[in-house]
């Protein structure tokens, strides 16, 4: 693999376990989980994530699906991005998670995740504000494939050190390191979309409690149903006759 490095932070580090002693246990339980996972030369595939075999980071995983080169949307979050942010975030975008000015660049870094594909490091802060302190956190994402065989999935995790007394918190991006994965690319296929996909819905997965297909692109409400013949019928007025009160009355 290979190491690439963004933004203040330049120096280069492994994505080997024995060499990250600064990364968090959840960032490195995640990471063997998800090369466990790999096939040679092809990517994990999203169906083959089983959250009993990580417990003990599900709090802080999340995983993501790409609906376009710029939405990656949260399909499940743990119970810390909630703390985080002092709501639900299944279904919202990642970006939410991002001070305003540092969401293009997020995106920037996303599309190379999937499109490298790429494994995404970020080293995150929160800046305090009156009585909130400062926060620093870490991520990782790992891309991952959907049933057709596309990379359009991922997995990772966000891990904040401290305690959280006073949601929300957006981060803004200090450093990102990117490492190439080397895939077969006759086993990884690239689809890079250009408007929002009917999201395809693995069994048991789950957004705000109900199927996601429910929550389908936020969809507007569709029109009502009108048959051929309705489209023949004129709008009736009422007339005098069909009248029983009048419409002014006068007040002396």
């Amino acid at each position: 693999m290979t190491r690439k490095t963004v933004g203040t932070d330049n120096k280069v580090v492994s994505l080997e376990k024995r060499t990250t002693t600064l990364r968090s246990k959840v960032l490195v339980d995640m990471l063997d989980y998800w090369q466990d996972l790999r096939p040679e030369g092809a990517l994990p595939a999203r169906a083959d994530v089983d959250p009993r075999r990580i417990e003990g980071a599900l709090p802080y995983a999340f995983v993501l699906e790409r609906l376009t080169p710029g939405v990656v949307r949260l399909r499940v979050a743990g119970g810390h991005l909630a703390d985080l942010m002092g709501m639900d975030m299944r279904g919202m975008p990642l970006s939410a998670l991002f001070q305003h000015r540092d969401r293009n660049k997020l995106m920037g870094l996303m599309s190379t995740l999937f499109t490298g594909p790429r494994a995404l490091e970020l080293e995150l802060s929160a800046r305090g504000t009156g009585t909130r302190k400062s926060l620093r956190a870490e991520m990782m994402v790992l891309p991952l494939l959907d049933d057709t065989g596309g990379v359009t999935r991922a997995l990772g995790c966000l891990v904040a050190r401290g305690a959280l007394p006073n949601p929300p918190y957006r981060f803004q991006i200090d450093a990102a390191r990117e490492t190439d994965i080397e895939v077969d690319l006759k086993q990884v296929r690239y689809s890079v979309q250009t408007k929002t996909p009917k999201p395809h819905v693995p069994r048991g997965e789950l957004l705000n409690g109900a199927p996601a297909a429910y929550h389908a692109e936020f969809a507007e409400d569709r029109a009502p149903f009108a048959s051929k013949s309705s489209g023949r019928e004129k709008a009736t007025t009422p007339t005098r006759s069909r009248i029983t009160a009048p419409f002014l009355r006068v007040v002396k």
